[in-house]
Parts: structure tokens; sequence; C-alpha cells
């Protein structure tokens, strides 16, 4: 079954947290159902246990940041960058990627 069809809020269109790409939702919708499936974890871009009660993390760091969030960014990708030869390999240079991807994006919106 397709996570969008069980998901109420998504099909009202105010699941913000439904990621199309992945099939997952925040989880707190009432007749959302959780699959313990592991195909439907993305351990990369959204991690499910990033999110709490429909806050995600990095939404959550981001306002107690403030300005100081692209620190925060930019330390992740070191960290990933440094460890992956002896932790997860792969998996940690796409969450480099992913953190890089974030800090290119706030650095986007700072220059309009």
């Amino acid at each position: 079954m397709n996570d969008s069809l069980s998901c109420k809020h998504y099909k009202e269109g105010d699941c913000v947290r439904y990621d199309p790409l992945s099939h997952i939702c925040c989880g707190d919708c009432e007749d959302y159902e959780r699959k313990s499936n592991e195909s439907n974890h993305d351990a990369v871009n959204h991690p499910n246990h990033y999110c709490k009660g429909g806050v995600e993390c990095l939404d959550a760091i981001k306002a107690a940041l403030g300005d100081k969030y692209e620190g925060f960014l930019a330390g992740n990708v070191l960290k990933y960058v440094y460890r992956y030869p002896d932790k997860n390999g792969v998996e940690d240079c796409k969450k480099a990627r992913f953190y890089l991807d974030k800090l290119i994006e706030v650095l986007s919106n700072e220059e309009r």
C-alpha cells in the first residue's frame, strides 16, 4: 500500500513531512500505518528517528541556532567526510552531501 493513500493529512494536503520520493510521512496521522519495512526507511534524507511529534529535528535545530545554523551544517559535512572510511562508507558520503546541499540552500537563500 502506498503511504500517501494511508496518510489522512497527505490526502488533505496538510502533511508537511510527507516525502513522495521515500514515501515516508511524519507518522502523526491517526490513520498512518508506520511500516517496519526497512525499504521505506531513508537513512540519509529523512531518518524516521529524526522526526518526533511532526517536528523534524533539523527544523528544531535551525530555530534554536539561528545564524549559527550554517556552522552546524558545515560541521556535519566535515564529520561525515571524516568518518566515512571507518564507519558507514558510501552512506556517510551521502549524509555529507545531504548537509552540503542544505548549506548551499541556506547560502543561496541569503543571497536573494
